[in-house]
Order: structure tokens, then sequence, then C-alpha cells
């Protein structure tokens, strides 16, 4: 989940500190949900995994879309060619996603073999329609893959994004995304009107416009200079004014056991909004206390290495409570929260390992594959 930034003629593509603070909060949001007992109230009182997640999603649309409309320019201007930019596009991605990723899942494969039935659909980044359709499989010991199903989100989006931003009239970029964007909490409610279940309706790819094209909508009024800059102010009002009633509704909602086919519809887009909002005030540079807390350094690693300390975090998880724990006869540590900083340490440390035998030397190879 980690991206290439630059800034040029105001998109998004220079690299900005604390964007990296913000995925670091991000990871330690699905940390906590994802190592704390379920009935931990700290856990069950707050989404930190739900808003992780959906953080991921704003930032992806924001650096993404960015990258793109840099290269846009550069189409237009006849500085290469528009093929050329999807293929090395696609070319950096599978660079920067696929070696972890899949090494993840051979190890798992090879680890549970009972999971080999179901590896064809991540291999082909289809895990999110296997849990909508077999929702068992989400909590069984193909478990260990269930987080995967947010990469699959992504990958799918960005099936679509380039070829959108590339070849569309510029003009149409931003209504498409606006399109997008009310579309989503549109097919939320219909889908759950048909009965479908909220675990259903999370795992669809198009459920998720909202919080992957308001990142994209930010980025591409940003792009527009001093035209954008009054509807990026709008933007921002909306993102405080409606974000954060129709995100407060969602987390009151579940205190008090409120229906949550109701809540998801408007939750979604109540957080793409709010972090709209964040992610603007940090690609300028927070200041005071908060600016000073995203900027610390040790954030900024975990952000940097936050890609594969999602992908591996269950693993770390698997191996300390089946092997670990009861292989140095401690089982009878059960408090969660003694364990959350042990787990939390692991899972950075292993992120770390495959950060640099890993992704580092992938990434260096992008440079054979230039978007400029």
């Amino acid at each position: 989940m980690k991206i290439d930034q630059s800034k040029s003629n105001g998109s998004v593509l220079s690299y900005m500190p604390q964007l990296d603070g913000l995925r670091s909060f991000a990871i330690f949001g699905v940390l906590i949900t994802h190592y704390l007992q379920p009935d931990d109230p700290l856990r069950s009182g707050f989404p930190w995994g739900w808003l992780g997640v959906r953080l991921f999603f704003v930032l992806s649309g924001f650096l993404i879309t960015g990258i793109l409309i840099s290269c846009r320019q550069k189409v237009d201007n006849e500085l290469i060619s528009p093929w050329k930019i999807i293929q090395n596009f696609y070319v950096r991605r599978c660079l920067r996603l696929f070696p972890i990723y899949y090494l993840y899942l051979a190890l798992v494969v090879l680890i549970y073999p009972q999971t080999r039935s179901y590896i064809v659909a991540f291999i082909f980044y289809g895990q999110n329609f296997l849990f909508a359709a077999q929702p068992e499989t989400f909590t069984t010991i193909i478990s260990l893959t269930s987080h995967l199903w947010a990469l699959a989100v992504e990958a799918q989006f960005y099936l679509i994004l380039p070829w959108l931003v590339i070849f569309l009239p510029k003009r149409w970029l931003v209504p498409m995304l606006l399109a997008m964007i009310l579309a989503a909490p549109v097919l939320r409610l219909t889908l759950i009107a048909y009965g479908y279940t909220v675990h259903q309706v999370n795992m669809m790819t198009p459920s998720h416009f909202d919080t992957l094209c308001m990142g994209g909508l930010l980025s591409a009024l940003m792009a527009s200079g001093r035209s954008g800059l009054p509807l990026v102010k709008k933007l921002m009002s909306i993102g405080l004014w409606i974000g954060i009633p129709l995100l407060l509704a969602y987390i009151v909602g579940r205190w008090f056991g409120l229906d949550s086919r109701i809540s998801i519809v408007f939750a979604e887009s109540g957080a793409g909004l709010v972090f709209v909002w964040l992610i603007k005030q940090a690609s300028e540079g927070i200041k005071g206390f908060p600016g000073s807390v995203l900027n610390q350094k040790f954030l900024a690693y975990c952000g940097t290495v936050s890609y594969g300390l999602y992908i591996f975090h269950f693993e770390v998880l698997y191996v300390f409570q089946k092997h670990l724990l009861s292989g140095f006869n401690v089982t009878s540590i059960n408090n969660s929260r003694i364990l959350l900083p042990i787990y939390t340490i692991a899972a950075i440390a292993v992120a770390a390992i495959f950060w640099e035998v890993v992704e580092k030397p992938m990434n260096r190879r992008k440079r054979h594959f230039s978007l400029k």
C-alpha cells in the first residue's frame, strides 16, 4: 500500500512525509482490530481496522490519480505515448505489489495445504468475490488470507483508473469521479435492499468507489491549479460538515447496536470525506503538535513498510498463537493488550526484513519503466 509520490504542476508526485505518517496510523488501526480479542472494549468500541482500510483507499486514490494526471500532462504535450504510460504503469504496479503478495500466498499454501483449493482466486486477485460468494471461507483456516480482500479491491480499481485518466477528455475526469462517488452509496443501498449481507456488500469493489474516488477527486482538483481552488475549499468544507456527522453516526450506531445495514450505506462516504480533508492538510504539512507526530521517523518508517506489514501481520499472529506461545509454555498469557505490542513489534520486524530483501530491490527496477 505504498505508492510513489511527486509533485509537479499541481499534481501529486513529490514525497509528502506526513502521508507516510497517516499510512502508519492506518496500519496500526488494522493491527489493533486483528491483535486484540473481539470482546476487548478497545477493539469493539471503535472501528479501528475499518477506518484504517478506508484511509488506505483514500490515500491510494489520491496518490495514484496524481501520478496519472502528471502522466496525462506529458501525453498531452506529446512527450510520451499513452500506451507507453499504460504499459509502464502496470509494470510498476506489478513490481511494487506482486513480489511479497505472491510470496505470502506461497507460504500459506505450503504451510496450510487446506488453502490450496482456493488459491486460484487469490492468484488472480479475485478473493473478494470468493469471500462474497462463500462467506464461510472468511472465517475458516483461509482466514489467514481474509485481510487480502482489500488488496483485491485496490488491484481491481487500478484496472479501471488509468484508462479513465489517460484517455477520457480532461474535462470529463472530475464529473466521472463525482459520478462514481455518488453511485457507490446507491449501489450499497440497492444491494442491501436485494438481501445481500453487509459482508457481501463490503467485498464488492464498486461499493468502495466513493473512498477510492474521493482521493482521486481531491488530486484532480488540486492539479487544476487556481481554477480548482474554490472546489477544493468546498470539498474541505463538505469533509468537515457532512463527513464528520456521517462518520460519528456510524460509530455511535455501533455502540447502540443500530442496524448496520443502514449505517454502512453512508458510513463509507463519511469516512472518505473526513480522510480527504485530513489528507489535504497532511499533503501541505500539518503544523503544531499533530504535525510533529506525523513527522516522526518511526511513523514514517512504519508507513514505508506498511504494505508488507499489512500482508504478513496475520501470519505473525497465527505463528505466535499456534506455535511460539505454546512452545514456550506461556499460553496462560491471555491478555491481548499485553500481547499487542509484542505482536506489533514482531510484525514490524518481519515487514522490515521483507522491505530490505524483496521490496526495495524490486522498487529499484521501476527505474527501467519510467512514467516521465
